[in-house]
């Protein structure tokens, strides 16, 4: 994750944590019971604050050390069948093609032809997961 996201993430929570507690404070100054309610109030704003902290420190840890996805992430599914398919040219005599999918149907990562292991004459292995992808061989007219 972005180091600027997270710093603004956690700005936002110890602003908003302070900022409530600021306007507990004015609210009880404005009823004039400061000096009563706050002795009672104050372990327990006090603890919850520090807690609040701890669980945004443990998140920003996680955050930090979380794995990363891969870069291209945010591919697009195509919307037709027909974008689904790459077809080389004619491999048999019959003027039939073996199908390539152009995006892996398990990770939505796009297949280059120059990358993929072949498992064997009607299958591949897709080199961001390893998941196995079946080809198909197509008749042309």
């Amino acid at each position: 994750m972005d180091n600027r996201i997270v710093r603004n993430v956690v700005g936002g929570l110890v602003f908003g944590l302070l900022f409530t507690f600021g306007l507990i404070l004015v609210f009880f100054e404005i009823l004039g019971i400061t000096d009563v309610v706050l002795p009672v109030l104050w372990p327990i704003l006090s603890e919850t604050f520090v807690i609040s902290l701890i669980f945004i420190v443990i998140i920003l840890v996680i955050i930090q050390f979380a794995p990363e996805g891969p870069a291209d992430s945010q591919v697009q599914m195509p919307s037709t069948p027909e974008d689904m398919t790459s077809e080389p040219a004619p491999t048999y005599s019959s003027g039939a093609v073996r199908t390539v999918p152009v995006y892996c149907p398990y990770c939505s990562h796009i297949l280059e032809l120059d990358k993929v292991d072949w498992v064997d004459d009607g299958s591949l292995r897709c080199p961001t997961c390893g998941s196995r992808i079946d080809t198909e061989i197509r008749e042309m007219l």
